[in-house]
């Protein structure tokens, strides 16, 4: 599974569409930008090296940033990739100072050097609205749960947690073929639902 995120130009347009449409409250458009960063923050979770739950609520921390970057861009400090990523990270690290360990001096932090982080100027230490945004992703991934069949959201809620295609169907006892259908009728219905 690769955990980059290509960025051409056609995805960069797409994605910039997806935070308008989240900035002018359509919130359903937001499974769509979490499908796009959902290699990116497993990748950022799995970096920190905890498994299980704890890497389960590290990947919910990552959305919930993402959901919040969308919220919070602004194109004229930082191209969204690099203030949704920085985002991600510290969302991550606050979390996992609050409820793993009191330091952070094991963890490999260069990458969130404060220069940088002030050079983008962009980022928030405190999200007052925390409780509304879990909320919104909630009721997001509730109406997820409506649209599609019983497997279909089965096998969505194992992809957005970050399980291979081989790992979903082992857990559900399916086939390649069947988890490959349902990951396709999943996009379809959701990207109808959404116009």
């Amino acid at each position: 599974m690769s955990h980059s995120l290509p960025l051409s130009t056609n995805n960069s347009d797409k994605i910039s569409n997806f935070i308008e449409l989240i900035k002018n409250g359509n919130k359903d458009v937001f499974v769509f930008l979490a499908d796009s960063y959902r290699d990116r923050i497993i990748s950022i979770a799995f970096s920190f090296g905890f498994c299980g739950s704890e890497r389960d609520d590290l990947i919910q921390e990552g959305y919930i940033a993402l959901y919040n970057a969308a919220l919070t861009y602004d194109s004229a400090k930082a191209q969204f990739s690099t203030y949704a990523t920085v985002c991600i990270k510290r969302r991550m690290i606050n979390w996992i100072e609050k409820n793993v360990t009191p330091s952070l001096s094991s963890l490999p932090l260069s990458e969130l050097d404060d220069n940088e982080l002030s050079r983008i100027g962009m980022i928030q230490e405190n999200f007052e609205d925390d409780f509304i945004i879990k909320n919104e992703i909630r009721e997001l991934f509730d109406k997820a749960k409506v649209i599609l069949s019983d497997t279909e959201y089965k096998v969505f809620s194992l992809y957005i947690k970050g399980f291979s295609n081989d790992e979903i169907c082992k857990a559900l006892n399916i086939t390649k073929k069947s988890c490959d259908n349902s990951l396709f009728r999943m996009r379809k219905k959701l990207r109808t639902a959404k116009n």
